[in-house]
């Protein structure tokens, strides 16, 4: 009876993971707003902004299931690593950290946090971006 429950339990942990995501990544917003760009606004104005770059993270995350069954590749991504060809190692990890979803979705944080912050925004997506790489190379060493 609990071995059918496991695709649930699955897919409740995906969910509470990208629910606590979205908290995580809207209050790093609020903080470099805060903090960095010496700005005050609402942390439920960047929880919006999170909140619709979401919708951009599950259009790649369906991409993603599309090119995994079109290629019968479990590794598939809309990434740089598809044209790289079937290697493995720290390589392909950097090629697969450049998705394109995810390069999307920072970019309209980062154009969020610039209407938001009142700054440019060459200077809300260096916070942004920084935070981004930062962010991919400590999941390269970890991995």
């Amino acid at each position: 009876m609990l071995a059918g429950a496991w695709p649930l339990v699955s897919a409740l942990a995906v969910c509470l993971t990208a629910f606590a995501g979205t908290f995580w990544s809207a209050l790093v917003l609020w903080f470099i707003g805060r903090v960095f760009l010496k700005v005050r606004f609402s942390y439920v104005k960047t929880l919006e902004i999170v909140g619709l770059t979401g919708i951009i993270l599950v259009l790649g995350a369906f991409i993603t299931g599309l090119l995994i069954t079109a290629f019968g590749d479990p590794a598939a991504r809309p990434s740089l690593a598809m044209l790289a060809g079937k290697f493995s190692g720290p390589a392909r990890q950097v090629l697969d950290t450049l998705n394109i979803f995810h390069l999307w979705a920072t970019s309209v944080m980062a154009v969020g946090l610039s209407r938001l912050s009142g700054v440019s925004l060459k200077e809300a997506a260096f916070w942004v971006f920084g935070y981004w790489v930062f962010v991919r190379i400590a999941l390269i060493i970890l991995a």
